[in-house]
């Protein structure tokens, strides 16, 4: 499997998913599909920037997904959908995209649209404190005291009944202000993606969307990406000039900027209200 073949099977895939949703299912309805695009517009940017280098057409397709995450989260708010565990915070990387990507302000309304209450049948409540910490580190006006933000790190440890966790270690050093413990827990967060991941970049396999989606994320971790855009915006500075963390070439480290991207689901939207 290679790039090309990434995009040849993703984007028929993603295009049938747009006509999916212009068909006008309720919000109920789409879920699956809507976290389907986000995983295509995910891996068909990997895939551009490792063909390519195609660092504008990676940043769109990171920002794609974010709007499909966006959609599901303002439509179930209008519509009433509260109990779908789709919700979950930790249901898709979403939200890690966008923050890759740059755009702050995007990544800010899914923090501002998601349900920030755990449910025990719908995820993890290590997953769920992971993702609630990173929520209140972005957010444009953080209402999380230290005292709060420790509360939840606790709540994290506790799930995790005294396993190890580099995801933990990150956000310790988040809180800390500890660049050195911060390094260190990213190393080993990627070294621990890596190896989950190698039989993934060796595979000889058909492209089928699922298979497409774990062969571009053994090449970069857009968590790992991610977690580098909020140590930027904390102000703190893990890696040395020129060094690159394991997954996180240079070339996917994109600079901050709310560029606009067409948002093909709210034009879709859009169209629907006015043929009804």
């Amino acid at each position: 499997m290679d790039a090309r073949e990434i995009h040849d099977g993703l984007v028929p895939e993603i295009k049938e998913l747009l006509t999916f949703v212009a068909v006008g299912y309720s919000i109920r309805e789409l879920g699956d599909e809507l976290e389907k695009l986000s995983e295509y517009f995910q891996a068909l940017g990997i895939a551009y920037l490792l063909e390519n280098a195609d660092q504008d057409r990676f940043r769109e397709n990171l920002v794609r997904s974010g709007h499909a995450r966006r959609y599901f989260l303002r439509k179930s708010r209008e519509d009433n959908n509260a109990e779908d565990r789709r919700l979950a915070l930790g249901r898709t990387e979403a939200f890690l995209d966008v923050l890759a990507a740059g755009q702050l302000r995007l990544a800010r309304e899914i923090v501002d649209l998601s349900i920030e209450a755990w449910h025990p049948d719908w995820e993890y409540e290590d997953d769920f404190s992971y993702y609630l910490f990173l929520h209140r580190l972005v957010r444009a006006n953080p209402d999380a005291t230290e005292e709060n933000l420790r509360e939840i790190l606790a709540t994290f440890a506790r799930a995790l009944e005294d396993g190890e966790s580099p995801r933990l270690d990150v956000c310790k050093a988040f809180l800390d202000r500890d660049t050195n413990s911060l390094r260190e827990a990213l190393v080993r967060l990627m070294e621990v993606r890596d190896k989950e991941m190698e039989k993934a970049r060796g595979r000889n396999q058909e492209p089928d969307p699922p298979a497409c989606v774990c062969w571009a994320r053994s090449f970069v971790s857009i968590e790992g990406l991610a977690l580098l855009r909020v140590a930027e915006l904390i102000g703190m500075t893990p890696l040395e000039p020129g060094e690159e963390l394991q997954l996180c070439p240079g070339l996917a480290m994109l600079p901050v900027g709310d560029r606009d991207y067409l948002d093909m689901l709210t034009s879709i939207e859009q169209e629907l209200a006015r043929g009804r």
